[in-house]
């Protein structure tokens, strides 16, 4: 199952991870730091683009998208931890 993961912000977060949770995500606008602490595996997929130069804050300048497997933890402690208000 694939599925992508958004900022845990506001009430992206509400709508949960799925069931069953997803094995492979796609995954925009996190640190690579971030990502390397939570997954076993991400590899660079890609950049997003823009060519009229507007700033997309949702990513707040995050713009490589990652293909990221292989949680470290289980989903449910992973998800309660990734919940914030920005």
């Amino acid at each position: 199952m694939c599925g992508a993961l958004l900022r845990g912000s506001k009430s992206a977060w509400l709508r949960g991870y799925g069931d069953p949770p997803p094995e492979t995500l796609i995954v925009v606008g996190m640190h690579r730091d971030f990502l390397d602490q939570s997954f076993e595996s991400c590899e660079l997929a890609g950049h997003l683009t823009n060519r009229y130069g507007i700033v997309n804050s949702a990513i707040d300048g995050d713009a490589d998208v990652f293909l990221c497997r292989y949680l470290r933890q289980p989903w449910p402690d992973f998800w309660k931890r990734f919940q914030y208000y920005g």
